[in-house]
């Protein structure tokens, strides 16, 4: 099987970095002249002068691109048309956004440098997507660099050379954020049927320069379930690394055949004071329970806007019986457990436990805390495990 040069690929890398590091001396030259300009000025200046910029260097991420491409695959390349002035001008506004709220106008610098060079490095990007699309026989894998990768781009280098179809087009196989140093490298071949393979088909063709099967193994396999898209697969992901200091994650459809019941003392009564909430009958003033989604109750969080009544019971009922961390402070019991994505903890007192204290969501995807100023903000699931006894 033939390989991709990895003399070749490191060529690319090196011609995209000076591309970058002239794109980056205009833009310091520009960030010089303009630092004294009032705010209006200035962000007037930037973003009808940026894009020029991204225009400029883009074209010479593109040419680089299309001698890649025209090198590995012997065809024509395409050159790519990414160049869209609206885009890079919200891209700019935003990254502007903390120095018109009083930042200093230095800290916001390297974000915009960021998006610029990400907008200037798509014209190369779209040129081997496109150039793929044209020529017949050819896809591409996404190849990671670096150290460190985020969830989002190891995911889609796990799937190996399937970039570049019809069914594709407009996918996920474009897309990059800030940052991004993976490479589109083209190669010829194509997936045949195989019942061998753990992905039921297999590569045959060049060799994109890494070892995709391994990684889909690692990476894709273990939170791929049938039905769900790739942005669903990249989030379990991020559930699956996030749930580890408290035991790993249970994935609600892993517990459709549970016979686990709920405690005696969470009726329809406990719920409903759960869901919607109900006056403190020895603190005035204070609203205790209303974890339902959409309650907007201030200092609580809320379950997930796509648990079902069910979902919730059964989470419950396996948190309770289950768990993998549990807390004890004299006759209460306190234990957590995540389960599809999100860390809930619920707790009872007395003797045997007979009492239900509390049933709600700390963080994780979907969970949000109600501030006291009426804004709703994203609760992740917390590294700190301290005072806890994580039981797995």
């Amino acid at each position: 099987m033939l390989m991709v040069d990895h003399r070749a690929l490191s060529a690319k890398r090196a011609a995209d970095a000076k591309i970058e590091r002239a794109l980056l001396a205009e833009l310091d030259q520009m960030w010089e002249l303009i630092k004294g300009w009032d705010r209006l000025a200035l962000d007037n200046a930037l973003v009808e002068l940026l894009p020029g910029l991204v225009d400029k260097y883009g074209a010479a991420y593109a040419e680089v691109a299309a001698q890649w491409f025209e090198t590995l695959i012997g065809q024509d390349a395409i050159l790519g048309e990414s160049f869209q002035v609206a885009q890079i001008q919200r891209s700019v506004r935003w990254a502007l956004k903390p120095y018109f709220e009083g930042a200093a106008l230095d800290a916001v610098k390297g974000q915009v440098a960021a998006s610029l060079v990400r907008h200037a490095m798509q014209a190369g990007r779209d040129t081997i997507d496109a150039s793929v699309r044209a020529t017949k026989g050819v896809l591409y894998a996404r190849v990671l660099s670096g150290l460190e990768t985020c969830d989002f781009c190891t995911i889609l280098a796990s799937r190996g050379p399937v970039y570049g179809t019809a069914r594709d087009a407009g996918g996920v196989g474009n897309r990059y954020h800030d940052r991004c140093d993976c490479q589109a490298v083209p190669v010829r071949g194509r997936w045949v049927p195989d019942r061998s393979s753990p992905r039921g088909v297999r590569w045959v063709g060049e060799d994109p320069g890494y070892d995709f099967e391994g990684l889909y193994l690692k990476e894709y396999k273990p939170y791929w379930r049938d039905g769900l898209s790739l942005k669903q697969v990249v989030e379990r992901r991020v559930d699956t690394r996030a749930s580890e200091p408290w035991g790993g994650v249970t994935w609600l459809e892993d517990l459709r055949d549970s016979k686990v019941k709920p405690p005696a003392w969470w009726d329809n009564e406990t719920r409903q004071k759960t869901l919607i909430g109900h006056a403190s009958p020895t603190k005035p003033g204070r609203w205790n329970g209303g974890h339902g989604y959409g309650r907007n109750v201030q200092g609580k969080t809320e379950f997930p806007e796509r648990w079902t009544d069910d979902d919730i019971d059964l989470i419950l009922a396996e948190t309770w019986q289950n768990p993998t961390a549990v807390r004890n402070e004299g006759d209460r019991r306190r234990v957590r457990r995540v389960i599809d994505g999100v860390l809930v903890e619920v707790s009872a007192y007395g003797f045997g436990y007979k009492d239900f204290r509390a049933y709600f969501t700390v963080g994780g995807r979907g969970v949000f805390y109600n501030e006291s100023d009426g804004s709703r903000l994203q609760k992740r699931i917390p590294k700190d495990t301290k005072k806890w006894e994580v039981l797995r």
